[in-house]
């Protein structure tokens, strides 16, 4: 018979690996190692420590990734600390619940670059420029493979149904 169990980590040691990363960040601090040093041999995250501390952001749609996050997107805790941190600064250690086990773990994170809202340009939006104009499209050769399936293809529709609004007209036929 297999057992298994998850450990919970006590506040005591929380507190402790707290501690133990806040030094961690005050080194840095110091310039004795780099951020990008400290995640890829410290972190426990398998994703930042194999990009060198950079967070992934997945669009789940596309299966696009950036390292670019919009507020919104980040983890609520990640953003809070974010939000008050100026480009280059190393945050102070803080707890979160890690999205991918629901564990509370203990983290730093650096603000790499900072871009407030603006109007959309080319060199800074390209990433959502390009997906905004991709999903047009393929809403556009959507529209228009139903309504070529729709001229060749018999569908029955209950007649309890046939009063509502359908995203794509041309499913009731007219005698």
């Amino acid at each position: 018979m297999n057992n298994c169990y998850v450990r919970q980590v006590s506040e005591k040691e929380l507190t402790e690996a707290c501690a133990r990363l806040d030094s961690i960040g005050d080194d840095i601090r110091q310039n004795k190692f780099t951020f990008d040093e400290a995640a890829s041999v410290i972190s426990q995250d398998k994703d930042t420590r194999n990009n060198h501390g950079l967070m992934v952001n997945t669009n789940e749609r596309t299966g696009i990734t950036t390292s670019k996050f919009q507020m919104q997107d980040l983890p609520q805790d990640v953003a809070k600390v974010v939000d008050k941190m100026n480009v280059g600064e190393i945050s102070r250690a803080f707890t979160m619940i890690n999205e991918k086990d629901g564990k509370e773990v203990c983290a730093i994170v650096k603000l790499k670059a900072k871009i407030n809202g603006h109007k959309a340009t080319i060199a800074e939006d390209y990433q959502d420029l390009k997906e905004i104009v991709m999903d047009k499209r393929r809403e556009e050769m959507l529209q228009k493979w139903i309504l070529n399936k729709q001229k060749h293809t018999y569908v029955r529709i209950d007649p309890n149904w046939q009063k509502c609004d359908f995203k794509y007209p041309g499913w009731i036929k007219k005698d």
